[in-house]
């Protein structure tokens, strides 16, 4: 075991010694501009354990290793704006009957709706719960929700 410590002190020493900042998620949070190889800026849309998700300046949307970012440009975190869907908003799509084996089409109504959540329900049916997410490649003020699994089970709406 004292070998193995050993070891893994020798290590982080070399790494020490080579200098640069090693990023993580605990250093690099959704809103930092960092500078990536290869792409320049990006600004961070999501943090995940091994890796970032950050939109360039074209509007392409890439996922980055921590290892590929080269420094913080601006640490400035921009408040996440509220979603649009609000309580009595209405949805209409398409969504499988495995009865009839067909689609029908149902109205699904916003019964609840929270900063992070909106809680939806078909009719009478037991009432579900979403989480309202922005799309990174459009633009900062559209959000959707993913309402079945149906070719039109996505509802986007822009936020004012």
């Amino acid at each position: 075991m004292e070998d193995k410590l050993d070891e893994l002190g020798f290590y982080q020493g070399c790494l020490e010694d080579l200098g640069g900042t090693q990023f993580s998620k605990a250093n690099i949070k959704p809103g930092y501009t960092v500078k990536v190889q290869r792409f320049g800026t990006a600004v961070v849309v999501s943090a995940g354990p091994k890796n970032i998700t950050a939109k360039l300046s074209t509007g392409s949307v890439l996922k980055f290793a921590y290892a590929e970012i080269l420094q913080i440009v601006s640490d400035a975190v921009k408040e996440t704006p509220q979603h649009p869907f609000n309580i009595g908003d209405t949805f209409n799509c398409h969504r499988w009957n495995p009865e009839n084996s067909s689609y029908e089409n149902a109205t699904y109504t916003i019964i609840k709706s929270s900063a992070s959540t909106v809680t939806m329900q078909h009719g009478s049916e037991k009432p579900f719960i979403r989480k309202p997410h922005q799309l990174p490649w459009a633009n900062a003020n559209e959000w959707a929700i993913k309402v079945t699994d149906g070719f039109d089970g996505i509802w986007r709406k822009r936020s004012a």
